[in-house]
């Protein structure tokens, strides 16, 4: 991954996922995605309230984060790299991901 995409993640995460679940909700409602009034369903409890991690953990979970978005956000910019180069233009509908359950 190229260290650049990831440091245009750098810090986005460093809030912990139970605040981020909370304000990607309140944007969905803000844009009109979701209407107003739902609740956020209750979190996994294998997933730890992120105030009871050590700083390390946070650390460590916030950069991971960071990476895997830096992914997505690459692997959409190489495709639609690929799809351009296409020619005539040229659609594709992704029919699986690799790591599927078989």
């Amino acid at each position: 991954m190229p260290k650049e995409w990831i440091a245009r993640w750098e810090g986005k995460f460093d809030q912990g996922w139970d605040r981020l679940r909370e304000e990607i909700l309140a944007r969905q409602i803000v844009r009109g995605v979701v209407p107003e009034g739902p609740v956020l369903a209750p979190k996994p409890e294998a997933i730890q309230d992120w105030d009871s991690l050590s700083a390390d953990e946070k650390r460590l979970f916030s950069r991971q984060a960071e990476v895997f978005a830096a992914f997505v956000e690459y692997t959409d910019h190489e495709i639609g790299r690929l799809l351009e180069s296409m020619s005539p233009p040229t659609s594709a509908v992704p029919t699986s991901w690799r790591g599927a359950p078989r």
